[in-house]
This record gives C-alpha cells, structure tokens and sequence, in this order.
C-alpha cells in the first residue's frame, strides 16, 4: 500500500535530472489536489447533510461543484501540470470569493480572503516569478476589502446565502486543513527535491574536483608540452613542460597571453599553427618547436602540443654537415649520434690490422630500467635519457676508447687495459665513475640509471661477432647477478656456459642423450644383497661423462626433471621384467625422487600406471625422497607421499642429515627408512661429532619404527661401527660398487616358478 502511495505521488526523486517538467512539481500538486479532496470530505459532508436538513438545497450542488473542479483538476494534474495548477488557481479563488460573498456573517466571511493568499505560493511553485507577482497584485484587491470593513453584498440575493449554523468550524477547519496540511506537504516535497538536488551537487562537486585534480596531474606529468587555448589563441591552462620549453613560467603563461606571441606568428586561427617553427626564448635561445593543434570537441578549444625537435633538428644538422662522409649515416645511431655496431666491428678490425700490442676489455652495459621509463614518462624522455647517458659514458671515457649503441638500450665499450689489468677491474672502475641518475635537459626530471655490465677480454686476432657474442653472453649472465655487479666471461665460463647449453639440448633430446642406469647394492653386514638403487648415469658421445651433479640442477632449472623421473622410473621397470623373465628371485628397486617431483600433482597416478602397464608390483619399487624435497610443498609432498605408501610403494628419506625437517614433519611423512648421508660416515668412527651425529639418527629410526641405511661404507671399521650402533642395512665400496644391469642381475638368485620375490623395506598392509 505505502509503495502504492509513494508511486501515486512521485515521492521517490530520479537519479538523473528530468528533461521535461520536475517531478517535484507533479508530486507537490498530487499532493496538494488528492490530500485536499480527501481530507476535506468529512467538511463537504457533513455541511451539504445540514444544508438538507435546512432545505438550503443550493449549498449541496455548491459542495459537488467544487469537489468536480478538485476532481477536474486532479485528472488536468496527470496529464499536465500547468493545466492541473491552473484548475487549483481557480479552485482556490472560487472558493475565497464563495466564501466572501456568500456567507452573511462578516467576520467568518473575511476568512475566505485567507484562501486568496495561498494563490502566490501555488502560482510560485507551477508557473514562475511572474505569475505569483500578478497574484500578489491581484490579492491586494482583496486585502482592500479587509480594510474597509464593510460586508459585501451578495449578488444573488439572501435566499443564496451559504452560511449555516456551523459555518466559521466548516470554514476555519477548511483553513486550516489546507493550509497546515495541504499546502505544507507541497512545500515540503518541494524542500525534499532541493535537498536531494543539492546532495547531489555536493556529490557532482566532489566528482568534479577528484576529476579535475586527475586532469591536472595528469596535464602536468604527461612527459609532453601541452597548451590549452582559447579559439582567439589566448592561453588558458599550460603545463610546466610547456614554460620549460618556452622560457617562461607557467603563471605568465596562463595570464590570457596569446600563444601566437610566443610562436612569433600572429593574425591566423590556432588550428592554422601546425607544423615546426622556430621559437625565440626570452632568454635569446632559439628552439625548434612542432606545434600540433588539436579541437576540443566538448568547448571548442584547443590542445596544441609542443614537441622540441631542437635536438634531433641539431642531430639532422650535424648529419647534414658530415655529408661529405658517406659512411657516417651507416655507421652512426641517429637517435644519440654515437657509431654503432656496424662501426664497432670495423673499429676491431682496425685495431687487430694495426697490429695492436694492447690488451683491450670489450663490455657490454645495458639501462634496465628504460622500458619502465618509456611507459610512465613517454618515448620522448626513453629517447632523451639514452642520449644523455651515451653522453654521460662519453664524457668518462679515455681519449682511445671506442664507444657504440648497438642496440636499443645496449651500449658497448672498447677499452685499452694497463699492463697487468684485468678486464673485470677496468669495467668495475669505470662503473663506479658513471652517474647513478641523470638530469635530463628540458624536462626538469631526474631519472635513475641502473645498468647491467658483461665484460670480457677482447682479443683482437679474433673476429669481432665472436667478441660481440662473447660479451653479449656475459651481459646475459648479469641477469641473475645484483644490481651493479659485473658479469666476466672469462674462458673457462665461456666454456662451462656452453657445455650447459649443450647439456640442455641434449636432455630435450632424450632419446639418444647416452643416459643409462647403473645399479647400487643395498647389503646386511654380512653381504648379503637386500635391493638396489637405481643411478642415472651420462655418458654423452660429444660432451662425455657428466655428473648428476651437474646435470640434475640443470634439469630442475629448466624443467626437464620430470622427464628424467619418468625415463628412470620406465627403465627400472623394463628392467625388472627383464630380470623376471630370466628367472631372477626379484629385490626392490629404489628410484629417487627430487623436490619437484614429489609435489607434481600427477605424481601418484604416473607411477601406479607405469608399474600396472609393465605388471610390476609395488612392493618392488622404492621411493627415494631428499629432506629438502619435504618442505618444497609440505601439505602436497606429505600428500603424495601417504597416497604412494598407502598403494604399497617403501619411502626411504635420502640424505638424512643434510636438511631440515622438523621431528613433527618427519611423524607426518609415512617413511619407511632412513638413509644417513655419507658425509657423517666418511670419518667414522674417528670423528667424535659425527659419531654422535649417527647415534641421534639411529636413535630417531627406532622411535619413528623405521630401518636405516647407512651410504658411503667404505671400510671395514666403518661396518663394524654401524652394526655395534644397530644400523640396519649398508651401502658403499666396501660392498659394491654401483653395477651395470647385467652385473647386478648377477647377484640375484633364481628363485621356482611362481616365487616373486619379498621386499626388506615393503610397508605392512594398512
């Protein structure tokens, strides 16, 4: 009911202002037409029932009049407002003149002028000043009558008299109902339209001003010289670019001065100043400047955006005064003036023809940070800075160094060496020389400097692309160094920084790489062989022997160890079968699994599927997990490592000793065995720290409830040691060395058809 009400008298204001008539209006003359017609019911009632009783029949078709004029009018109101005000005008003045002439009691009759003086206010709220003037003149006509005092004559004659026995509550409780309920919700609803209006400017204000201040800050920070002027060309806003670039400050600039005074040109529309003129500071310097003006659409105004081209136009004029060589522009950046690669190269070449006795360092320095610059300041300041700190090295450099830009952010130095001066000292002086930040010209702004430096000996018997890929090498090595490091490449980097691209290209190429697997013996203290280990071995045909210390690192950095996990994991089980099928009693087989491995989401169902694929059970496949693989990922390693137990596989933690799980960690990792790293054994039993070392960690199997494997047993008092201590299996040169598959098949028995063989390490069903 109540939203019924509030829709039947708009009393919820839009959002967005109306293009057509308020709706504050329509809702104040709803309000005034409705509540009047229903609130005055119980008068127009009860005074036509009297005027019966009375046999004063006139009175009652008087009261219906007025009620079809209210009707009339509240039916005018929803179509048009004006019209809907109009009928209530002449309600009211119908019923202030009823009441003045028709009524014989004068001083209630008086009551009606009261009616009269709500006519201003109504014809104020729906038709203007101007009408509620004329109402105001026209009520003064009625406020004469008050002043005379004298009672009107009715010009019907007294058989129309309305006035009744109750005539002044009828009319003093229309006066008030009108004008102490009727009127004041309109004026009310009017006062509600204004203050959602001027919230809604209080809003828009603030808007605005965050706008504005936007604008601004983005005007005066936009890397560009910007004017904004009017279509007389008068100044109205300018940036400090735009005064830097003009010998001016901006205040005299935002003066109404008239940008044509101070691009000497006058007499032409701003639209008609584009293209490059040349600009006359007040200082007496002269500038290139082009002048791009861009309409406004939203005011007519202008955007005219200066660019100074005074230090290209000197670049292009230096060019042009060098014409004679035909080599320079070939030869030279255009953006900085320096030489550039192409130059290097034949500066090289000279030197080497020379037959140069020198020791000369070739670097390499890189500006980090340009491409943050260009994106935050704009390419006009990018290009600025690479010209200031060309400029910069420039003015740094011996008389016979060589300086080029030979790429976009990439400037490289030849440089002589003093007798007995290495490369990476010359490079780490002038380093220290270099600017740190740069003030470029024209723009007021300092920007930082960071750079990356490679450096490397030049030798100029050599061609100067291999110095030139020598040294970029290096520059790319100062990736992963601090900032203001230097990256040597040195001849011994050089190589190990290729044979690990080598190394690289050769495990992406897995199928013919020289990879194999060798087997270690895990033994009792009697010899007897418990399982093995599965080792991967390298032996490529150009690079030869690697080290899995060498190589494993390289495969977790560029994620290929996945690929080396799943290649270990099907030959172990290729060769199991092979070792079945040749009637061997089967021992476990451990393969390692490194800290990416054992969170690999796929880890599980990747090792379930291939033993199900080559029907090898679990039980025969042992997983090897580093400390550090358990806290790479804590929550997925112990995961992982609980679902592989639970489908049969032995975890073994490798290592032992040389991370750093917690006693907590370990309760939670579901291990079957522990090994302790061979460098706790090396010095056994001699070396009284270790030795206690071993005794903590046997003491820790045995109340985790797991076996231990000591690894590196090399010697007999070695042995004899662990066993006193309790240690449960061994492995080592003092047993076996790690053996070919056909060597270690050796050491299996061949066991009756149907015997699978058991597991030392196999976990207890769960």
């Amino acid at each position: 009911m109540l939203k019924k009400l509030a829709r039947l008298f708009l009393l919820h204001e839009p959002e967005a202002p109306e293009l057509g008539e308020p709706v504050w209006r329509q809702s104040a003359l709803r309000i005034i037409l409705i509540s009047g017609i229903c609130l005055e019911f119980l008068v127009a009632a009860h005074s036509s029932w009297q005027a019966i009783g009375l046999g004063l029949y006139h009175i009652p078709v008087i009261v219906t009049g007025f009620y079809l004029l209210l009707a009339a009018a509240i039916y005018a109101a929803l179509r048009n407002v004006r019209l809907g005000a109009g009928f209530l005008l002449l309600t009211i003045y119908a019923a202030s003149l009823h009441i003045l002439f028709f009524v014989d009691v004068f001083e209630i009759a008086k009551l009606g002028i009261i009616f009269a003086y709500s006519a201003p206010l109504v014809a104020r709220l729906f038709f203007g000043m101007r009408s509620a003037v004329l109402m105001m003149l026209l009520n003064t006509l009625l406020f004469a009558v008050l002043l005379r005092n004298q009672p009107l004559l009715n010009p019907l004659g007294p058989q129309y008299s309305i006035t009744l026995p109750e005539s002044h509550a009828y009319i003093q409780t229309l006066v008030f109902l009108f004008f102490n309920l009727c009127v004041p919700l309109a004026v009310f609803r009017a006062l509600q339209a204004l203050e959602f209006r001027g919230v809604q400017l209080a809003v828009s204000n603030q808007r605005l001003s965050r706008s504005n201040s936007v604008f601004r800050d983005m005007f005066d920070h936009s890397g560009m010289a910007l004017l904004i002027c009017g279509r007389g060309g008068h100044i109205i806003k300018a940036n400090t670019q735009a005064a830097q670039l003009l010998g001016v400050s901006s205040e005299q600039l935002e003066e109404g001065q008239n940008m044509q005074r101070y691009l000497g040109i006058w007499g032409r529309k701003p639209e008609e100043l584009g293209g490059e003129r040349q600009v006359r500071r007040p200082d007496g310097q002269l500038r290139w400047v082009t002048v791009q003006p861009r309409r406004l659409e939203h005011d007519g105004n202008f955007l005219v955006i200066l660019r100074d081209d005074t230090p290209l136009r000197e670049a292009k004029l230096a060019l042009a005064r060098s014409a004679a060589n035909a080599s320079y522009l070939e030869l030279h950046d255009t953006l900085t003036g320096l030489p550039n690669r192409q130059y290097l190269r034949q500066r090289f070449e000279e030197l080497g023809q020379a037959g140069e006795e020198r020791a000369w360092a070739l670097l390499n320095l890189r500006l980090t940070n340009l491409r943050a610059v260009n994106d935050r300041l704009g390419p006009a300041i990018g290009d600025a800075l690479l010209r200031a700190y060309g400029q910069a090295l420039a003015e740094h450099l011996p008389a016979d160094a060589f300086l080029a830009r030979t790429a976009g952010v990439t400037f490289a130095l030849l440089l002589p060496l003093e007798p007995g001066e290495a490369p990476e000292a010359r490079a780490r002086g002038l380093l220290q020389q270099l600017p740190r930040e740069l003030a470029l010209p024209d723009s007021g702004l300092a920007v930082p400097v960071p750079v990356a430096v490679g450096v490397t000996a030049a030798r100029l018997d050599e061609g100067a692309d291999e110095a030139l890929q020598r040294v970029q090498t290096a520059l790319e090595l100062a990736r992963n160094l601090p900032e203001g490091s230097v990256a040597v490449l040195d001849q011994e980097m050089e190589q190990r920084h290729h044979r690990q691209l080598d190394m690289e290209l050769a495990l992406r190429e897995l199928d013919d790489s020289g990879l194999e697997l060798v087997y270690q013996p895990k033994c009792l203290a009697d010899g007897k062989v418990l399982g093995f280990e599965a080792l991967l071995r390298w032996q490529h045909p150009r690079l030869g022997a690697v080290s899995p210390a060498e190589f494993i690192p390289l495969a977790e950095r560029t994620g290929l160890m996945h690929r080396l996990t799943d290649f270990v994991l099907e030959q172990v089980c290729r060769q199991l079968q092979r070792w079945q099928g040749e009637g061997c009693r089967l021992l476990p087989v451990a393969i390692n699994l490194s800290a990416l491995d054992i969170v690999r989401p796929d880890i599980v169902h990747r090792l379930g599927e291939t033993l199900a694929r080559h029907h090898i059970p679990p039980a025969l496949v042992e997983i090897e997990i580093t400390e550090t693989g358990l806290i790479r990922d804590e929550r997925l390693a112990v995961e992982n490592a609980q679902a592989l137990r639970e489908r049969g596989f032995a975890l073994l933690i490798d290592d032992f000793g040389t991370g750093y799980s917690s006693l907590s960690k370990l309760n939670e990792f579901p291990v079957s065995a522990i090994k302790i790293d061979r460098s706790f054994i090396a010095d056994l039993p001699g070396q009284e720290k270790k030795a206690l070392i071993v005794k903590s960690i046997l003491s820790l199997s045995r109340v985790l409830g797991c076996a231990t494997v000591a690894e590196g047993v090399e010697t007999r008092e070695q042995l004899e040691f662990l066993t006193a201590l309790g240690c449960t299996a061994y492995q080592g040169y003092y047993f076996h060395r790690p053996l070919p598959a056909t060597t270690a098949g050796g050491l299996l028995e061949r066991r009756p058809r149907g015997d699978s063989g058991e597991a030392f390490l196999s976990p207890q069903p769960a």
